[in-house]
């Protein structure tokens, strides 16, 4: 069953993104703090928001997924076009039930409220280092729409009060039909 987000759910919602805040921590601690995501204050912010939306997927009463959305319009500028969009914040399956369908699931249903809410674009960044979620979005059909890249010139870790060394490098190969 797939719901939208209710005030009962802080703790299993908190526990499910830290197993994908743990991979971004890991492969970039650079950039993520070694931290819960979720927080009440974030919690309570995606309750009421209006353009925040977090539906999750349970069997048998338990959270084995969510799907983090933000809807949003671009404007129309001279070079493009005005969209409205569907922004994939997170998407995270428990790690003990993935590769079952649950984030197929998940994306069906968001995609199924994007036809019926007349969003033109469903959209998702992905880190390089997390090709799990590349093969993901891949297999569902998602492209490649750009590619951001950064040049860290003083990665500093003041945890541990030294430079890091980051060597995330990898080519994403965009799957053409």
């Amino acid at each position: 069953m797939i719901r939208l987000l209710d005030n009962n759910d802080f703790i299993d919602l908190q526990n499910l993104f830290s197993q994908l805040y743990d991979i971004h921590y890991k492969n970039r601690p650079d950039t993520f703090n070694n931290a819960h995501p979720i927080t009440k204050e974030y919690f309570q912010e995606i309750l009421t928001s209006t353009c925040k939306h977090c539906y999750v997927y349970l069997d048998q009463g338990k959270m084995l997924g969510a799907i983090l959305i933000k809807e949003y319009e671009t404007d129309d500028y001279v070079t493009l076009k005005k969209r409205k969009i569907y922004e994939i914040y997170d998407i995270v399956v428990n790690k003990d039930f993935r590769n079952k369908g649950i984030g197929k699931k998940l994306y069906n249903y968001i995609t199924e409220l994007a036809q019926q809410n007349g969003i033109n674009t469903i959209i998702v960044e992905v880190f390089t280092f997390n090709e799990d979620a590349i093969h993901f979005y891949q297999s569902i059909g998602m492209t490649a729409r750009k590619i951001i890249y950064e040049n860290i010139l003083s990665p500093y870790d003041i945890e541990k009060g030294k430079q890091n060394i980051v060597t995330t490098n990898k080519t994403i190969k965009n799957n053409k039909k």
